[in-house]
């Protein structure tokens, strides 16, 4: 027992986060399931351009005819760009304030609600901020930013009030419980609604900035495009939200913002957006991406998948797909340097204690290698080194063979 003491307490942390390497595409009954996080995206992407590879992402508005400046019938806008901004709002205002002067009829927002495959998943969707219903609009700015400072003792969060709580790390009641809304190494914190408390451990005292999600989009949605037609002196009814895209009559029909898929797949590999990760789901209409995989971003933690699925996936769409690598990180965002003509693409999921790196190496004269790699450990960047290691590793043994 004393031994065992010891052993806690003086061996380095290092050697807790220990990364697990799996390289082959056929089943093995001794594999693990494992907790994808956003290594879903990979098998996602794979799933959505099998289904439509030419995926189109355009917000476009319904213009009806006008007599004499003026438009009775409905203007209807489809929202089908994730990555619709402001600004886009704004010159359609401004083109459109050239013909038309009032609008007689409703405005009809049109759109598909992020959430209706969502029930009993996303128990987590508070901590990315990426709820956004209609999607759209300023998505960057859909979170709420706020500072904590060392000395406060109240926080507001959606128009509750909650009691700060402090303790230290070692003291911490939830170090091995997922975190509300601070996902840092060094600090976590976690709401108790039946308290009206707000736990924060952390050993330093810094100031915390914390991240929420904005409850009512719809409301800023309204107000931007309110604002801009106004700014153009187009005057206007109601805007009205209207569930799913029904395409009337046209007279006319403009194109407002379009995104490429190439500008969806970068953003989703390489920097991991939730957001449109959900959005591309409810786009190919959210199939059932494996037995256990529920969502298309990776964020609920009843997602499970063996390694050699995973490998298998990011081999099929390689494949079909081979320009898909453009998209994903390589051994430059590592920090690696590699052999001479060795190339790394790979996509990071990382959910609290868990981290994990799936992809594949390519070298001269041998088939491309794909691998999964799985750490489990409280502190992320210690599992991240060890993956480095595991990389090293790989090449190394793939040389020799």
């Amino acid at each position: 027992m004393l031994y065992f003491l010891y052993f806690l307490l003086f061996v380095p942390s290092t050697h807790f986060a220990s990364s697990i390497a799996f390289t082959g595409t056929t089943a093995d009954a001794n594999e693990p399931w494992i907790r994808p996080a956003s290594l879903t995206k990979l098998v996602l992407i794979n799933q959505a351009l099998d289904a439509s590879p030419e995926l189109s992402f355009k917000t476009t508005a319904h213009v009806p005819k006008c007599d004499n400046h003026q438009c009775f019938e409905p203007l209807i806008i489809s929202l089908k760009d994730p990555l619709l901004r402001s600004e886009q709002l704004d010159e359609f205002a401004k083109t459109l304030s050239e013909s038309v002067h009032t609008l007689n009829g409703s405005i009809q927002i049109q759109y598909q609600p992020l959430n209706s495959h969502q029930t009993g998943i996303f128990s987590e969707e508070r901590y990315e901020c990426y709820s956004a219903t209609p999607t759209g609009i300023d998505l960057d700015q859909n979170c709420a930013v706020q500072d904590i400072s060392p000395h406060a003792d109240k926080l507001s969060i959606h128009g509750a009030l909650f009691t700060i709580k402090r303790y230290p790390w070692d003291q911490c009641p939830h170090q091995h419980d997922p975190s509300d809304f601070i996902q840092d190494d060094r600090r976590t914190g976690w709401i108790n609604p039946s308290q009206n408390t707000f736990h924060i451990c952390d050993d330093n005292d810094a100031t915390i900035t914390l991240k929420s999600h904005v409850k009512d989009t719809k409301a800023r949605f309204k107000k931007t495009l309110s604002d801009a037609l106004t700014k153009y002196h187009i005057q206007h009814q109601d805007i009205i939200f209207v569930e799913g895209f029904k395409t009337p009559p046209l007279s006319s029909d403009a194109i407002i913002s379009n995104t490429s898929l190439d500008q969806i797949l970068t953003l989703i590999l390489k920097k991991s957006n939730n957001f449109l990760a959900q959005f591309l789901h409810q786009h190919i209409g959210a199939p059932k991406l494996d037995p256990y995989i529920f969502d298309g971003s990776g964020l609920s933690r009843y997602n499970l998948i063996q390694p050699h699925t995973l490998n298998a996936r990011i081999q099929s769409l390689i494949q079909k797909h081979p320009w898909v690598r453009e998209h994903m990180l390589t051994e430059k965002d590592m920090g690696v340097t590699l052999p001479p003509n060795t190339h790394l693409y790979y996509k990071t999921g990382t959910l609290f204690t868990v981290k994990n790196i799936a992809g594949f190496i390519e070298r001269p004269h041998h088939s491309p290698l794909f691998f999964t790699l799985t750490c489990a450990h409280p502190k992320s960047r210690l599992c991240q080194q060890q993956h480095k290691n595991q990389i090293m590793n790989l090449i190394a043994t793939d040389i020799k063979s």
